[in-house]
């Protein structure tokens, strides 16, 4: 059950990383004549951003970054 609250914790974060960029993207061409490279970076960083949002929520999602244990708390009476 932990796994999907950090998995929508997760994706709260990557979605408004991506409005970020979405909203940088729209804007791009006022920046374009400071740097001809502007434009393949940010596309290079989006790509990159989405590569490691896939990989990140299906960790998340399979438990792999905070592994669950599969047992009970042993109580011991003594």
């Amino acid at each position: 059950m932990s796994n999907y609250i950090l998995f929508g914790i997760y994706l709260f974060l990557i979605l408004g990383i991506f409005g970020f960029l979405t909203i940088f993207m729209m804007h791009i061409r006022d920046y374009l004549q400071y740097s001809r490279y502007l434009k393949g970076i940010t596309r290079f960083y989006l790509v990159l951003m989405v590569v490691i949002a896939i990989f990140g929520g299906y960790y998340i999602l399979n438990g792999d970054i905070f592994p669950q244990s599969k047992s009970a708390v042993k109580r011991i009476n003594l």
